[in-house]
């Protein structure tokens, strides 16, 4: 049984302390790059409103450096773990001048150096400031996709216990899991990249794969389908320039033909150890109910190119058969509407038709009664109904007494 009060274990063993640097004491390590964002991220654009914001409020949170050796002048400098965005302002407002007399190459930044601790290995000081890089960039705003499998890969490389790396990416240790599946196998993290599979889909079948033929399994059928796709798309993109468009986003990938029904098949295919297929079940549905007049038509657009020939099949037969029987609903439906749209000639033929039958009906109706005797209805009298109304309690309530005459009552 776990005890939820243990202290949980120090991983890292490097320290931290707080100093002041100059600016220009600082540079980006383009061999470890400690930035895990997009390039995009870090566009002018994007970094005009973090600049105009410390001119406007100062430096709010310090830098993550290292050391990284004296200059030739002696001075010392340092590798930037975390803050690459901040750093990226500052030398925006210094770029468009926007505020010249405290934002410099000369002024000092606020900042937090990691150091390696008294005979730390540099392999565990490596991850250790690996770590905190991740965990800088991912406390500040949320990690895209790209940018986790960025991640995944260093964490790997260095040999990062799976806990630790999930913890400093904000993630559990299962989600960190799945995407080290993917991250591990090149081919699948290479779809993923050309978006020709979703990042959940490709984690869902990779970790599905249990054995080498089983992922070998995957691999040759998700190529398989990929090449039948790629035409579909192409000609997608060809019918929207003749109507000029392009297509963009999800709608110009691959991936938007592989649904989670047939992601769900090809996990069946991967456990029996079968080929993989695009033979999942398929249901279209025409649906008649003669009783009610009811047609059903489901809504539902069927692509040829993405179906077996069964399928196909299955969808004419439904519709041949539903066209069948919504024949018969439609000559019901005309039967009803020649009955209600009668002529002058046939509505008064149809009363003396009536007419006839009703005295017919009459005259058999007094020869059977004819010489039998008579007998004598009876029913209850008007007293016997009052008797059964039980009104007297109710005629006391108002005033009156029930033995008083109308003659008393009027005198």
């Amino acid at each position: 049984m776990t005890n939820q009060s243990a202290e949980p274990v120090r991983n890292a063993k490097s320290n931290t302390r707080q100093a002041t640097v100059k600016l220009r004491q600082i540079n980006v390590d383009t061999q470890q790059d400690y930035c895990h964002r997009d390039p995009d991220y870090l566009k002018d654009e994007n970094l005009l409103p973090l600049a105009e914001n410390i001119v406007a409020e100062g430096l709010q949170t310090p830098l993550l450096l290292k050391e990284s050796g004296s200059n030739e002048l002696g001075e010392m400098q340092f590798v930037l773990l975390g803050g690459h965005r901040r750093l990226g302002a500052i030398g925006l407002a210094i770029k468009r001048k926007l505020d010249a007399k405290r934002i410099h190459e000369d002024m000092e930044i606020p900042a937090i150096i990691v150091t390696p601790d008294d005979g730390q290995a540099e392999t565990d000081f490596a991850k250790d400031v690996m770590v905190k890089s991740i965990g800088d960039n991912s406390n500040r705003r949320d990690l895209t996709e790209d940018e986790r499998t960025r991640i995944v890969k260093k964490c790997r490389d260095l040999g990062i216990p799976d806990p630790r790396a999930a913890s400093a990416m904000g993630l559990s240790e299962s989600q960190y899991r799945r995407l080290a599946a993917v991250v591990e196998t090149e081919w699948l993290l290479e779809n993923v990249k050309q978006k020709n599979i979703s990042m959940s889909h490709a984690a869902n079948l990779r970790m599905a794969c249990k054995t080498s033929q089983q992922l070998q399994l995957f691999r040759s059928g998700f190529e398989i389908w990929k090449a039948r796709m790629e035409p579909m798309l192409e000609q997608e993109r060809a019918n929207a320039r003749n109507i000029g468009r392009d297509l963009t986003g999800s709608a110009n990938a691959i991936k938007k033909y592989l649904d989670a029904k047939l992601v769900k098949h090809w996990l069946k295919c991967i456990e029996e150890n079968i080929d993989l297929d695009d033979a999942s079940t398929f249901n279209f549905g025409v649906l008649v109910d003669a009783s009610k007049g009811i047609l059903t038509v489901p809504a539902i657009t069927v692509n040829i190119r993405e179906h077996r020939r069964n399928d196909l099949v299955k969808v004419i037969n439904e519709l041949r058969m539903g066209a069948q029987q919504s024949l018969r609903l439609l000559k019901q439906m005309e039967l009803l509407q020649t009955a209600n749209e009668l002529s002058a000639e046939e509505e008064s033929r149809l009363m003396q038709q009536l007419s006839n039958e009703y005295a017919s009906a009459q005259v058999e109706k007094n020869a059977n009664e004819k010489g039998r005797v008579p007998v004598e209805e009876s029913g209850p009298s008007d007293a016997d109904e009052l008797d059964d109304l039980d009104l007297e309690d109710e005629v006391q309530e108002v005033g009156f007494d029930s033995a008083t005459s109308d003659s008393e009552e009027v005198a």
